[in-house]
């Protein structure tokens, strides 16, 4: 019984307020045009395609396996790479001065733990 009382209630305000705004057609335009406006230009504004990021390397193993990683990165055209750098300090200086958009580091011992990784999931 309270159920049924209370869904009347709010059957009879919202009636009430699709009244108000039936009256005032002002308030109609203030609901419609923005958010239709909002829609349409983030439809044509927002892009989920990453491309063109400027990505700097500091490659400590210079073996076959981090050009291998790089060279997979490129050809994906997300990035370009815009700098090899010695050190992480001086790629993270480039960072900051907002010369680069993503860093990488390769570690000295990728090709090791590239194999670790390989005979962990060739075993399972």
């Amino acid at each position: 019984m309270l159920d049924r009382l209370l869904g009347l209630r709010w059957f009879a305000l919202l009636m009430k307020e699709f009244r108000q705004i039936g009256r005032n057609r002002r308030l109609v335009v203030i609901l419609v045009i923005p958010p239709t406006l909002n829609i349409i230009l983030f439809g044509y504004a927002l892009n989920p395609t990453v491309k063109n990021l400027r990505l700097g390397v500091v490659d400590e193993s210079r073996t076959a396996e981090s050009r291998e990683l790089i060279s997979a990165l490129l050809e994906s055209g997300s990035f370009q790479l815009t700098g090899e750098y010695l050190s992480a300090d001086e790629m993270g200086n480039e960072l900051a001065a907002a010369g680069l958009d993503i860093g990488l580091v390769i570690p000295k011992d990728l090709p090791k733990s590239a194999y670790a990784a390989r005979q962990r999931i060739y075993n399972c």
